[in-house]
């Protein structure tokens, strides 16, 4: 079988787990994602990433990433074509709605509202724009900050939940299944890790592993890892 090249923030997560054991890897057969050599063994080791979930239109869970793209990718557009135009040292801060209704009529409406309101600036006013059916505060700072974009914004996603910990616990419990399921057609006699990136910044590593205490999901993992992005790694199962 042809082994799978590893996406960027999978290869992350092997060189921070073989930094961590002292080992070695290489990409897998996806099944697994890739092989950690630890001495004389092998371990196969699958690899997910942790992001917080929210509903879709019927009800059914997407990762909130899938939402919210949109929103972010308008953040980034408006701050490229209006960098120029905003003053040195004034930053226009948005707050945005998830998910944003018709973002190609909205981008050049919103853009006009902005440099509206640059030309004459209310400090620490908030203003409620409303178009397309989306809701967007936008709030003018002049506090001359020396670098960074000149429009930054908060996504904001009325479907997430506010809990962290049932977050966590179904994320955990998600990936779990989803992943064990995937290696069930896995030919290898060796351990099997699951290796998980944390993407959900607002759970840390003593939130995932009450989540995991708490967790009823059959599996065949022998361990299950949490990589941070700063690379730490932490247990968060290990089978005895």
């Amino acid at each position: 079988m042809i082994n799978k090249k590893l996406r960027d923030d999978e290869e992350f997560v092997m060189r921070a787990l073989a930094a961590v054991v002292s080992g070695t890897w290489r990409p897998g057969e996806d099944p697994p994602d890739a092989y950690l050599g630890l001495g004389n063994e092998t371990v196969a080791v699958e690899i997910s990433t942790l992001s917080q979930y929210v509903d879709d239109h019927r009800g059914r869970p997407i990762p909130r990433f899938s939402q919210d793209a949109t929103a972010l990718r308008l953040i980034e557009e408006l701050n490229k074509d209006l960098q120029a135009k905003i003053p040195q040292g004034c930053t226009v801060l948005l707050a945005l709605e998830s998910p944003i209704n018709n973002k190609r009529k909205l981008k050049p409406q919103l853009a006009e509202k902005i440099l509206e309101l640059i030309e004459c600036p209310e400090p620490s006013q908030i203003v409620e724009y409303r178009a397309f059916d989306n809701k967007i505060e936008i709030q003018i700072d002049s506090s001359k900050r020396p670098w960074g974009n000149k429009v930054v914004g908060l996504v904001i996603n009325q479907k997430a939940s506010a809990d962290i910990l049932m977050n966590a616990r179904f994320i955990l419990d998600h990936r779990i299944t989803v992943k064990d399921k995937k290696c069930q057609s896995l030919n290898f006699n060796g351990p099997l890790w699951l290796a998980l990136f944390n993407d959900y910044w607002l759970a840390d590593v003593d939130t995932y592993k009450q989540a995991i205490g708490g967790s009823t999901v059959c599996h065949r993992f022998a361990k299950i890892v949490l990589v941070s992005g700063n690379g730490a790694v932490a247990t968060l199962y290990k089978k005895t």
